[in-house]
């Protein structure tokens, strides 16, 4: 293959600190812990415990919850309130704190339940002020249109709530929808939608092309598509909405959007191996004077945020990591790439050295760049072996584009 041999940086214990740091910060796609709350209306659809609901949105409100997402939870409700009718008059019968029943009334009437809204008010002794908003025009939840960002919010709340793709769909389609009358250009939601941190610059540039209002839906459409991806990964009824997009048209900007937002939605810029000798954080890079440079922690943090997902058609691509290792450490390692249509090629084994101390080294491989002429998904896979023989795997994927 004629790839050369890059040179092995050695730094100190600091190191080993940094890098840990980096691996549970912004290194690629941190997890976030969810709350009892959020979960029990994220993944509503699969209980469909509706006797659980009422309480739920009364501990919401106490907690201060539910002033975070009052749109989501709206959404969440309405559709609750419009699949089970009797339910509905049930629950307008309970009693509840103020801000509780500010949410289930908006809910009800968003649901197309105006008359069972209005008496649960006066039921609750609401001033006619508070009244008045429920008797102002709005379209229930199947038929309102899409105007906010809060919008956009109620429809994940109501598929949370039913787990019905139909509500992914009109997120969807209010994208297209955008994108036809031309207010904003696909290819900027595109951008920013999968955009690269090293590219800032650029992404400021297309938000300045817009006027403020507009420049606000461009976040929220790139939002909306992350969001997709996102919950693609969680829930098998927004993957399925998202494989039909793709599927009937694949050749549409939309479709290619969605599949790099998928893939990499599915599938982490960056894996790790920790073996308890050596720790190492394996991923692929277009620039491998990124990696090769790092000489402090700040170094290594802008080299893990140069680890990428996709490439250009017929550019480099360089397997990268960073490799940490204890005292008296051996490590032999070898990697393996394969393409669309099947095994490419093998890169090592490769040795390094014990090592009297703590040691952080940086490497990057270059793949044979004539081997990536296939658009689609490559995947690496490396093997690490310490002195004991025994063997550590992980596996990478990236994406070869022609549209990016």
């Amino acid at each position: 293959m004629g790839t050369e041999r890059p040179q092995i940086l050695i730094r100190g214990l600091l190191f080993l600190a940094a890098v840990l740091l980096a691996f549970a910060s912004d290194g690629g796609s941190p997890a976030k812990a969810k709350s009892r709350h959020g979960d029990a209306i994220t993944y509503f659809y699969k209980t469909n415990d509706l006797e659980s609901v009422p309480d739920l949105v009364e501990s919401l409100a106490q907690s201060g919850m539910l002033n975070k997402n009052v749109s989501g939870t709206r959404g969440f409700l309405a559709a609750l309130f419009k699949r089970n009718p009797t339910w509905a008059e049930r629950v307008a019968e309970d009693e509840f704190s103020p801000l509780a029943q500010k949410t289930i009334a908006s809910g009800l009437v968003l649901a197309g339940r105006r008359t069972l809204a209005l008496g649960f008010a006066a039921r609750n002794q609401w001033s006619a002020t508070q009244t008045s908003s429920l008797t102002q025009r709005q379209a229930d939840l199947v038929t309102m249109p899409i105007v906010t960002a809060t919008d956009l919010d109620m429809m994940w709340g109501a598929g949370f709530a039913t787990g019905d793709p139909a509500y992914v769909r009109r997120i969807l389609e209010k994208i297209e929808e955008a994108v036809r009358t031309g207010d904003i250009a696909l290819e900027d939601i595109h951008y920013i939608a999968l955009g690269r941190r090293a590219e800032r610059t650029q992404s400021r540039a297309i938000f300045r092309k817009y006027e403020k209002r507009q420049a606000a839906w461009l976040a929220v459409y790139a939002s909306a598509f992350w969001s997709v991806g996102s919950n693609a990964k969680q829930h098998e009824f927004v993957e399925k909405e998202v494989d039909r997009w793709i599927g009937d048209e694949p050749s549409t900007a939309i479709a290619r959007t969605l599949r790099r937002v998928k893939f990499r939605s599915f599938n982490p810029v960056m894996s790790t191996v920790d073996s308890g000798t050596f720790t190492v954080a394996l991923s692929q890079v277009s620039d491998p004077g990124i990696i090769l440079s790092v000489r402090t922690p700040e170094d290594t943090r802008k080299a893990m945020a140069s680890f990428e997902h996709e490439f250009e058609m017929g550019g480099r691509v360089y397997i990268a990591f960073l490799l940490i290792a204890k005292p008296n450490a051996e490590i032999r390692y070898a990697f393996e790439v394969f393409g669309p249509g099947g095994g490419i090629l093998r890169l090592g084994p490769f040795n390094k050295e014990k090592s009297t101390g703590h040691t952080m080294s940086t490497d990057a491989i270059e793949i044979a760049t004539r081997e990536l002429q296939a658009e689609g998904v490559y995947t690496v896979r490396g093997a690490f072996r310490d002195g004991a023989g025994r063997t550590f795997k992980t596996e990478n994927r990236f994406l070869i584009s022609d549209d990016q």
